[in-house]
């Protein structure tokens, strides 16, 4: 496994995807839990990797090399070429073009959510930026899964990215790491995608009082882990 520092509630959020399966009556077994836990840590340590360029020229052509050696294993620098050959060998079920395409499709929703300034932009990148990383992780799950459950879990992912906005959307906007003004307009805006993605997930869910109990937790912040940034330019 490839050591990388991963934030608290992704890794917990990753952990749980058992529990969550079992809601649907799925069973998830360990070495498939163990995949999505790397899945996760190895894909926040490579989408760190271009934020931490402060050049948003620097940050493109990284993304670029970053998904051509995805899609067609040409090498990159040394630590980075380790998390994408993880990264291969954990999507192995899928094609390259499609896993490359979602990596794609994040780092431009990524780049969206640094520079816009526009709020309802904003919400909406982060509601697209999580569509990538669910069909990422439902293509490790496999066979595990089920359409029903597919289904609920992207409304869970696209409420999972609405609230780790919620928690840092101030520190993001102090760290100089987005550009949007992050008062109460923008706060409005993702309050009331959050709901509305709440409800759609939760009229998925076979068991929406459990998924409700087990998602509440996350609601309370979490201590502040995020390590700092550069503001990045234009």
């Amino acid at each position: 496994m490839v050591p990388m520092w991963v934030r608290a509630e992704y890794e917990r959020l990753a952990r749980d995807f058992p529990a969550l399966a079992a809601q649907f009556g799925l069973t998830v077994d360990a070495a498939l839990a163990h995949d999505l836990v790397e899945l996760i840590g190895v894909f926040e340590a490579v989408d760190r990797r271009i934020d931490q360029l402060e050049d948003a020229a620097a940050r493109a052509a990284l993304a670029e090399a970053i998904v051509r050696a995805l899609r067609d294993g040409s090498a990159i620098d040394g630590e980075l070429d380790a998390q994408l050959a993880a990264l291969r060998r954990l999507t192995a079920h899928g094609e390259r073009a499609r896993v490359s395409a979602c990596v794609a499709r994040f780092f431009a929703c990524s780049e969206i959510l640094r520079r816009t300034t526009d709020a309802r932009a904003f919400v909406q990148a982060v509601l697209d930026e999580a569509a990538p990383a669910c069909e990422l992780t439902l293509l490790v799950a496999g066979r595990a899964v089920d359409a029903p459950f597919a289904r609920c879990f992207a409304r869970l992912s696209e409420v999972a990215n609405l609230v780790d906005k919620l928690h840092d959307v101030r520190g993001d906007r102090r760290r100089g790491e987005i550009a949007v003004r992050a008062g109460a307009r923008l706060h409005a805006a993702l309050l009331a995608a959050f709901v509305d993605r709440c409800a759609r997930m939760l009229w998925l869910s076979p068991r929406p009082l459990a998924l409700v109990a087990w998602g509440a937790r996350y609601l309370i912040p979490p201590p502040s882990d995020r390590e700092p940034s550069r503001r990045p330019s234009a």
